[in-house]
């Protein structure tokens, strides 16, 4: 285990953490009664993560005995241990424990990091290697398992579970326990299964080879793989789904135009495309994709969208390449197979953060914290904490968003803090965590 220790000149000291937390609430975590956890559970009906399965046996038999939820080697907690992972301009990876503001300096490689992806254990940085680029495996120790009505939450051993490398930029997508990792300059994915990074090796993973082509996508689903593919041009223009082998499924595409971004949803998987969405659904081992189109003429489409983990509904800004001057932002409702356009301002980040209400999260371009009800409603706007970021366009495309259930992340790269926000009482800013370097962050616990 690595001890704690503050990351020197990244994370802020005792005094300046007293200074600037606006509460130190404890609501950053979602409280579970521990006697749930020991009486109120029962049989398991899957395997839990990290584990093979839960190990109870008849201590008159002579076997083993353990108690329900048991994973070997990790610790059982009365509640989650949310924690934000954070790169810095170094490549430096610092575990943040929200309920305690301790610092932990993870294992890894130390050089720059390029983009960072993420599945609520493990975080997956990528990094340049010499011609070809690099995705580290990270298990940063702190997790929570769903199962049935409730849930078990986890902690175990920071460490680097691997390294999978290859060619071009790679695009990192989390689906069904399993993540894949897609290189567009050679078409290869490798898919990664969860319960063998949670032993603690990359294991036997699937190696696709697929049609090279800028903007490769994969993503996990349902016991498939859904790919972007291309056309003639060479520009991802289709889904098309493959099967455990890597082979494709016949009659399971549908038509993509520039396919640019790929994520799951409580309902189902979504592929961002330039005319609207494909909603990928299985029944019974069938997959069935749908196209959600677009409403005619009211915004360019969004390019990325993003929610709060395991909900319904999504969200993205209109593309501003395509319009600079649209302000609002798409919403998807992925049970309701609709999309909305919310007016407003001008902004450059935003995330779905609940199922019908309609309540989103976004950073304006201006620098401000804006949360929004239906019909774009405005429940509450900070004041622009975030103007110098906002103001360079680097630092700009570095900001980023997470939501959970209770609250939401914002990094300020430019200003070297995160923003915590309670953003169901008018975007308030429960805490601010200074003296960091924010580059890229990730949600864990």
């Amino acid at each position: 285990m690595i001890m704690p220790a503050l990351a020197p000149g990244r994370m802020p000291s005792p005094a300046a953490r007293s200074a600037r937390c606006t509460t130190a609430v404890a609501a950053t975590v979602a409280a579970t009664v521990l006697a749930v956890l020991l009486s109120g559970c029962t049989a398991p009906d899957r395997p839990t993560a990290g584990s093979s399965a839960d190990v109870v046996a008849d201590a008159s038999a002579g076997g083993p005995t353990t108690t329900h939820g048991y994973v070997e080697g990790a610790e059982e907690l009365a509640e989650p241990r949310l924690s934000l992972v954070l790169a810095d301009s170094q490549g430096t990876l610092t575990l943040f424990d929200l309920l305690d503001t301790t610092a932990v300096t993870l294992p890894a490689a130390g050089t720059p990091v390029g983009a960072m992806a993420g599945d609520g254990r493990f975080v997956y940085p990528t990094r340049s290697a010499g011609s070809r680029e690099a995705v580290e495996i990270v298990d940063t120790g702190r997790w929570t398992v769903e199962h049935g009505d409730h849930d078990h939450y986890y902690r175990a051993a920071e460490r680097v579970v691997g390294t999978v490398d290859g060619a071009g930029r790679p695009a990192v997508r989390v689906g069904d326990r399993r993540t894949a990792i897609a290189f567009p300059d050679s078409g290869e994915i490798v898919v990664l299964t969860h319960d063998e990074l949670a032993a603690g090796a990359l294991g036997t993973p699937l190696r696709v080879h697929w049609r090279p082509h800028p903007g490769l996508l994969a993503l996990p689903f349902a016991g498939h793989l859904l790919v972007t593919a291309p056309d003639e041009t060479g520009t991802a223009s289709s889904v098309q789904a493959l099967d455990d082998l890597g082979q494709p499924v016949a009659a399971a595409s549908a038509p993509c135009p520039q396919a640019s971004d790929a994520t799951t949803t409580r309902v189902g998987a979504v592929v961002a495309c330039a005319d609207g969405a494909v909603l990928v659904t299985a029944a019974d081992g069938t997959l069935t994709l749908e196209k959600i189109p677009y409403p005619v003429g009211i915004a360019p489409p969004a390019r990325s969208l993003d929610g709060r983990t395991g909900r319904p509904v999504l969200a993205g800004i209109p593309d501003p390449a395509a319009d600079p001057g649209a302000a609002g932002a798409w919403q998807l409702d992925t049970r309701g197979r609709q999309w909305t356009f919310r007016p407003g301002p001008g902004l450059v980040a935003v995330s779905a953060a609940g199922d019908h209400s309609g309540l989103l999260v976004a950073v304006d371009a201006t620098g401000r914290i804006r949360a929004f009800g239906p019909d774009g409603a405005d429940l509450g706007t900070s004041e622009p904490l975030l103007a110098a970021s906002v103001a360079d366009p680097a630092t700009r495309s570095q900001i980023q968003l997470v939501v959970d259930a209770n609250r939401a992340y914002v990094s300020g790269p430019a200003e070297g803090i995160v923003l915590e926000v309670d953003y169901r009482d008018g975007a308030r800013i429960a805490r601010t965590f200074d003296g960091l370097d924010p580059r890229f962050l990730q949600q864990v616990g």
